[in-house]
């Protein structure tokens, strides 16, 4: 087999193989529709936004009456301290968001498992 002959199968098989991953349903990080397959999807993604919320109000807490308490030099540690609370709350969120999705995707579709 020529060059030509290594190239034109090499082309070929890589376009089966593309075609063939295409067809094949992959599931998606952050689509939208992964919380609406089941009613347990359902619940798992309202228990996940709760948590996300929660940490979202609190971390936003501790960053306003930290930036009160930073008006004064006796309370500026205290402040210093819910700046720095308030920061990992902050990066705590999206670790919430990621297990979330992650967690929804691991569970599969057991609305059309039912169906089959």
């Amino acid at each position: 087999m020529g060059v030509f002959g290594r190239i034109f199968f090499a082309k070929v098989d890589v376009v089966s193989l593309l075609t063939a991953s295409m067809l094949l349903p992959m599931p998606k990080f952050f689509d939208p529709r992964n919380a609406l397959k089941s009613k347990q999807h359902m619940e798992v993604a309202a228990i996940y936004e709760l948590a996300y919320t929660i940490v979202d109000v609190v971390a936003a807490a501790t960053f306003l009456i930290g930036s009160f308490l930073f008006f004064s030099d006796r309370t500026m540690v205290a402040g210093t301290w819910l700046f720095v609370i308030g920061s990992v709350l902050f990066g705590i969120r999206p670790c919430i968001r990621l297990v979330k999705e992650y967690k929804l995707m691991k569970m599969g579709d057991f609305a059309d498992a039912a169906n089959a």
